[in-house]
Formats: structure tokens, C-alpha cells, sequence
């Protein structure tokens, strides 16, 4: 790659070494960050859970919602939905 940009005048690192550029790039170890992942994680988990309190506390015998406990457990199912998208989608550079 880097005698290739030599080649045709480029310098797309932007380092004035394009071979240098080329080896960090290829230094670096792919994947997703640890912390982002292990939060993710969390986050479904947490989701989960709300999902259960939800239908356990949310939800009376007859099937009709506790106002209260419904609304509590119905946000933190909306939040932790959200945060565990975010966590997955949004990319980190």
C-alpha cells in the first residue's frame, strides 16, 4: 500500500511516511473494544430483566397494568434498549 500512494504522489495518512502509517494500521488488533462489549452486555442483561419485572410487577393476575410499576419497568426496558443499541451500533474511533 505505501508504494502504491509513493507511486501516485498520495499521502493519505498525512505522516509524510507512508510506510510507517501502513505498519500502525496493521498493528493495531481488530475487534471491538473490551469495555464496549462488556458494557453491551450489561445493558442486554439489564434489559432482560426489566422485560421480567415488567410482566412479573407490571402486570396484575387479570392482565391489566399496574400504572406505576408498569411505567417504571417500561422505562428502564426503553432505556437500557437504547443504551444496548447505542453500545453496538454507534463505531468508536
Amino acid at each position: 500500500m505505501a508504494e502504491q500512494e509513493q507511486a501516485m504522489g498520495l499521502d493519505i495518512g498525512g505522516t509524510d511516511d507512508p510506510v510507517a502509517f501502513h505498519r500502525e494500521l496493521l498493528s493495531k488488533e481488530p475487534g471491538p473494544d473490551p469495555v464496549r462489549g462488556n458494557l453491551a452486555a450489561l445493558a442486554f442483561l439489564g434489559w432482560a430483566a426489566c422485560i421480567a419485572g415488567f410482566v412479573v410487577q407490571g402486570i396484575d393476575p387479570r392482565g391489566r397494568l399496574r400504572p406505576r410499576p408498569a411505567l417504571r419497568w417500561g422505562l428502564g426496558v426503553l432505556a437500557l434498549l437504547v443504551a444496548w443499541t447505542v453500545l453496538l451500533t454507534v463505531s468508536h474511533s
